[in-house]
This record gives structure tokens, sequence and C-alpha cells, in this order.
């Protein structure tokens, strides 16, 4: 949920996270500032899905009773 969380603090959208930076450093433009988060997104997007993807056969390989 933490993860998830943070994701949605530096994805585009909203971006909290976006927002404070561009405050701080004025001279960065908004769309240099964005592109530099996109690693962070797909990190964190991945890591996410190997989770779901480690439930789901967890959940497969426990017998339902």
């Amino acid at each position: 949920m933490t993860i998830v969380m943070e994701m949605g603090r530096i994805h585009p959208p909203v971006g909290l996270n976006i927002f404070v930076i561009r405050n701080v450093a004025p001279d960065i433009p908004l769309s240099e500032v964005i592109w530099g988060t996109l690693p962070f997104v797909l990190l964190i997007d991945a890591g996410c899905g190997r989770a779901v993807l480690r439930a789901i056969r967890f959940r497969r390989s426990c017998p339902i009773w």
C-alpha cells in the first residue's frame, strides 16, 4: 500500500513530489522533471507487478478447502 501511494506521489496526474521539485528548482522545466520520474515509476510498477504475480502463484498452490 505504501509503495502504491508513493507511486501516486511521483506520477504525473497529481504528482505532489513533482510540484515540490518544480518549486525548489524553478529553472528546470516541468516536462523535464516529469520525464525524470519515469524510471522510478517503471521500477515501482514492475515491483508491484511481480508482487501480484507471486500472490497469484501462491494462491494457486494453496489448496482451497
